[in-house]
């Protein structure tokens, strides 16, 4: 018998197409690429999914060159747990929280730090789990404070404050009042007026954002006579408490 024929060789097409697919983020069943496409495609398992993207950010928020694929991770956490808004109880019961604040890439690194905040935000509007877990040993306040203090951008300053505001409102009454309270002790009140408040040239959008918290600040009932108090030695509060 003759030898076998050679099997042929690939198309070109073909072999652009292997090596597109070989090079896509394939994470937890799915292509990344795919679903931002198509999001409402149901998934097999959403939780494996998500779970996959914050693993996968952990990887690439740590690497100095990990910026480009940390951007379709991001938008891909957010997106699915904006559809199925119970992924954000699922991502906090998994201690998801804790590893993002504690992970050095949330300070080494502006794109992991971005990401970070985004996410902060999204889980704390739909799990009171998240926002306990951001309050424990006061490691969410501290972190935040680290960053705000670290930052000179007054853009990614107004994130941090529109952050620290998200998970104060998304708490329930016990945490909440925890976090004011890590809040006030910490001199987040006096920073602020210093810093911005009473600051001559300040961005709008970063005078906005810590109005905004200083009146966050007020609203829970068992901490606001603190927090009153510590506004008294304010007077030019006033000029912004009815904006």
């Amino acid at each position: 018998p003759g030898e076998p024929e050679p099997e042929p060789e690939p198309e070109e097409d073909s072999r652009v197409q292997y090596e597109e697919l070989a090079q896509e983020q394939y994470l937890g069943g799915v292509f990344l690429r795919e679903f931002l496409r198509s999001p409402q495609t149901p998934l097999r398992s959403p939780e494996k999914f998500v779970e996959a993207l914050l693993e996968a950010h952990l990887e690439f928020a740590a690497a100095a060159d990990g910026v480009s694929k940390l951007g379709p991770i991001c938008a891909g956490v957010l997106t699915a747990v904006t559809l199925n808004t119970s992924l954000a109880e699922h991502i906090a019961n998994l201690g998801y929280i804790e590893r993002l604040l504690e992970h050095p890439s949330t300070v080494a690194h502006a794109h992991g730090k971005k990401a970070c905040l985004k996410y902060i935000i999204i889980l704390s509007l739909h799990s009171t789990t998240a926002c306990d877990r951001f309050s424990r040993d006061g490691i969410g306040v501290d972190l935040l404070r680290d960053l705000y203090d670290s930052s000179d951008s007054e853009a990614v300053q107004a994130d941090i404050l529109n952050t620290m505001f998200s998970v104060v409102k998304g708490a329930d009454g016990v945490v909440r009042g925890e976090l004011i309270e890590q809040l006030v002790d910490g001199g987040w009140i006096e920073m602020l007026f210093e810093k911005v408040l009473d600051a001559k040239h300040v961005a709008a959008e970063l005078r906005v954002a810590a109005v905004g918290l200083v009146k966050g600040l007020l609203k829970d009932r068992d901490t606001s006579r603190e927090v009153r108090k510590k506004l008294s030695g304010f007077p030019q509060w006033a000029e912004f408490s009815g904006s």
